[in-house]
């Protein structure tokens, strides 16, 4: 146990070399296996095994405080970035602070302003709403007042919204005049009336104003029965114009109302459709009343001027016409009068305006041609001539040249006449509105016919040739033996209401 104790120390004291030293080390490894291997020695094998254990372990150890050393710099180093860090929050902090702090003041005093803005708007809201509920009172105060304004005018029809049925209208009244001439003026009239007619029937015609242009020869000529129908036209529309056409009937001779009202129309026309609303309201309980007292006006004077041409046993026929077309004309003016723009009547004839303006021509007397020309139709010239006949093809000859003279002498006479208006194209009192109904004249070849037949009525020759056919007319009628052709004529007539295209028997 000493020498193996000595050997060691001797072992330990030697200088160490490098290769004495890996001699040494074999050496105290055998000298210590040696010792282990004694019993005594054993409990240093334990502490030698114990001790390479802690060598071990605290080689363990020694890396992981080097690892802990450097985790412990990162994390220094981490917590000196972090401090930078902290720090520079801190200052935002800082600054985001002081901004907090000057926006809620701001906030504060936006509050404090809005409340302040919100209490005026509560008091302005309160004197608005007491502002609304007075000017609403003022306002149902003003609407009744317009109520009852308003039930003092009737409302207006808009005339552009409703041109075709204006047009249609119009164009109805005037066909029913036109039938009325045409049923009861256009056709011959019986001897007894013709002889009379300058002295006797046809003098209240004759002293009517509107008639003084239009000649009337007392003959059964197409002229002459185109002349009696416009005559009959001209007047009817006349004593339409003066008693029926009229924007109300609030005054019975309402002229001068007329006249005040056209004026305004041209210089305020809503202020005239307002007015008239006005007149048409106030006379609508007076108007009914008012509306057949002038239908009844126009029925009398139209009848006073034509019931004498018509025979006694048509005139309760006639005056039943005339009594519905008076009717039915005033009823339908009442849809004229409530337009929103004014109809006007236009009476100055323009023949070069055909859209406006058209020669009045009846279905029963389509020729205005004299009746004498008519005898070359008539003559036998492509029968075979017998003794008499040279002289008969030389009267004949006669006759067709007088009648073409005559011809030629009325269109000579017809340059220096003008056409008549019979029936007036009617308008809306707008440049917008077209011609709503065209107007009808005479032309003046038809007027220069007329006068030609006149005339030669009124020489002694022609009295005498008329009174022999006055003789022959007498004759014929006394040779019906009670057949009388006015008879017939009265059954066939028709109401010029139930048959607008006419009705009854018309001659030529």
């Amino acid at each position: 146990m000493s020498a193996t104790t000595g050997t060691l120390t001797a072992m330990s004291l030697k200088a160490p070399t490098s290769v004495q030293s890996d001699l040494d080390l074999d050496g105290l490894e055998r000298a210590i296996a040696l010792l282990a291997e004694k019993p005594k020695l054993q409990h240093f094998a334990s502490i030698s095994t114990e001790n390479q254990k802690l060598r071990a372990e605290n080689s363990q150890l020694r890396n992981d405080e080097q690892a802990i050393i450097r985790k412990l710099g990162q994390v220094v180093y981490d917590l000196e970035q972090n401090r930078c860090t902290l720090k520079d929050c801190e200052e935002k902090l800082k600054d985001t602070t002081k901004k907090n702090q000057d926006l809620a003041a701001k906030l504060q005093d936006a509050n404090k302003e809005l409340g302040e803005r919100h209490n005026q708007l509560n008091k302005v809201h309160d004197e608005m709403e007491t502002r609304v509920q007075s000017v609403k009172r003022e306002l149902d105060k003003e609407h009744a007042e317009l109520q009852r304004l308003h039930s003092f005018t009737v409302d207006l029809i808009p005339m552009m919204s409703n041109i075709k049925q204006i047009t249609s209208t119009l164009d109805s009244i005037w066909s029913s005049a036109l039938t009325l001439a045409e049923t009861w003026h256009g056709i011959d009239l019986p001897p007894d009336i013709l002889d009379g007619f300058h002295t006797g029937p046809g003098v209240n015609l004759r002293e009517h104003k509107v008639v003084a242009k239009i000649p009337l020869p007392p003959l059964n000529t197409a002229a002459a029965k185109q002349m009696r129908a416009a005559a009959f036209l001209a007047v009817l529309y006349d004593e339409l114009r003066q008693h029926l056409f009229h924007p109300t009937y609030l005054l019975k001779h309402s002229g001068e109302l007329d006249y005040i009202m056209g004026n305004l129309g041209e210089i305020d026309a809503a202020a005239e459709s307002h007015l008239r609303s006005v007149l048409l309201a106030v006379s609508s309980k007076t108007n009914s009343l008012a509306k057949v007292g002038l239908a009844e006006t126009v029925k009398k004077n139209v009848l006073d001027c034509f019931e004498e041409l018509v025979t006694k046993e048509q005139r309760h026929m006639f005056r039943s016409d005339i009594d519905k077309f008076c009717k039915k004309t005033s009823h339908l003016w009442e849809f004229v009068q409530q337009l929103d723009t004014r109809i006007e009547a236009y009476h100055e004839v323009d023949e070069k305006d055909s859209t406006d303006w058209k020669p009045l021509t009846l279905k029963s007397t389509t020729s205005t041609r004299p009746p004498t020309s008519t005898a070359s139709a008539s003559s036998p010239t492509n029968k075979p001539r017998t003794n008499g006949a040279p002289v008969q093809a030389s009267l004949n000859n006669k006759k067709q040249n007088n009648a073409t003279s005559q011809l030629a002498v009325d269109t000579a006479e017809a340059s220096f006449l003008k056409p008549v208006m019979i029936w007036p194209s009617f308008f809306g009192d707008n440049e917008d509105t077209p011609t709503l109904s065209c107007g009808y004249f005479l032309t003046a070849s038809h007027i220069a016919t007329a006068m030609r037949e006149e005339r030669d009525l009124e020489s002694p020759a022609a009295h005498h040739h008329r009174g022999v056919r006055q003789q022959t007319r007498k004759s014929r009628t006394l040779s019906f033996a009670g057949g009388s052709p006015t008879k017939s004529q009265s059954n066939s007539n028709g109401s010029f209401l139930s048959a607008q295209g006419g009705g009854g028997q018309k001659g030529s």
